[in-house]
């Protein structure tokens, strides 16, 4: 049996926080679950890294199923649910690593991140913090809770809207709380695309960082990076660097609407023929360094972003 350094962690969508109240991921053959902080307000991103627990032997056989029960503060209902992770793909992950253009080295996965989502929503994912691999997705259900015993004299509806208010910025509460929770919108944005990045910069390439709407992240050096993912979930951000003539390293952050990246990726893959090849998407940064036309590409079609924000910076 294969064994790991690996610990489990937790996160949920920075505008719809969670809160724990049952966590265990539970390694092959064992019958004690590693588990996470309960109670504590989640909010710290899909796919990102929240606590985690350092307990026992650091290096573990693979993790074979997740258990879990969740507080959906933005709903008032609570999740909960068991589910078994696929054994195959976990082995051939761990035993591939990371490879990691940055730094120059071969890295591997230290994280099992736990996403929970408004409406049920699950995701697994792998990571070190700096990469993200999704690994599943499933769908919880709604499970009784007894409040009463949780909290006596507490009202389940107040203490869910103060909680959801102070996990957000001020700046953005009255909008995300005014608005329609978009129930099952997690476990849409896991639909993957068939698309390659083509990045065009005034200047020599660097390094490519791709975050997407799933919760993955990717990192490529330039000018020779590969593109070995064969599909994956429309972008979310996407960062490059380069060198420009002058000598001075440069960075541009493109930040896409998720909505309109969304269902612009899914109308163009729906729109086109399937024998068309991968989409291309292209980012073409001007010579002022502060804009950038984004526009989905192949032989037939364009159609432009119109909602990416752009900013750039020195190094």
């Amino acid at each position: 049996m294969s064994r790991h350094a690996w610990l489990p962690t937790e996160c949920a969508p920075r505008d719809y926080p969670a809160e724990l109240t049952y966590f265990g991921v539970f390694p092959e053959g064992e019958a004690r679950g590693l588990a996470l902080p309960l109670r504590r307000t989640v909010a710290n991103g899909w796919g990102a890294v929240g606590s985690t627990l350092l307990t026992g032997d650091p290096d573990k056989p693979l993790p074979e199923r997740v258990e879990l029960s969740w507080l959906s503060l933005a709903e008032g209902v609570h999740y909960g649910g068991s589910f078994s992770l696929p054994r195959s793909r976990l082995a051939r992950l761990f035993a591939q690593g990371i490879d990691d253009p940055v730094e120059g080295r071969r890295g591997a996965w230290t994280k099992l991140a736990v996403g929970m989502a408004p409406g049920g929503d699950v995701v697994v994912w792998l990571t070190d913090g700096a990469f993200t691999r999704s690994v599943m997705g499933f769908q919880a259900a709604p499970e009784p809770l007894d409040w009463a015993q949780e909290e006596p004299g507490v009202d389940l509806a107040g203490y869910c809207r103060d909680g959801w208010a102070r996990a957000l910025p001020e700046a953005r509460r009255a909008a995300v709380m005014g608005a329609k929770v978009p129930l099952g919108q997690w476990g849409r944005w896991r639909r993957r695309f068939g698309w390659t990045p083509s990045v065009f910069c005034p200047g020599t390439h660097r390094h490519l960082w791709i975050d997407s709407l799933n919760g993955e992240r990717e990192i490529y050096a330039a000018p020779d990076w590969e593109d070995p993912w064969p599909d994956r979930a429309a972008p979310l951000a996407l960062r490059a660097s380069w060198e420009t003539a002058g000598g001075e390293v440069r960075i541009a952050h493109v930040t896409f609407d998720p909505q309109e990246s969304f269902e612009a990726f899914s109308r163009f893959a729906e729109a086109r023929p399937a024998d068309l090849g991968r989409i291309a998407l292209e980012v073409e940064i001007s010579d002022r360094f502060h804009d950038a036309a984004v526009t989905l590409r192949d032989s037939q079609i364009a159609l432009p972003l119109e909602n990416c924000k752009v900013e750039v910076f020195r190094q």
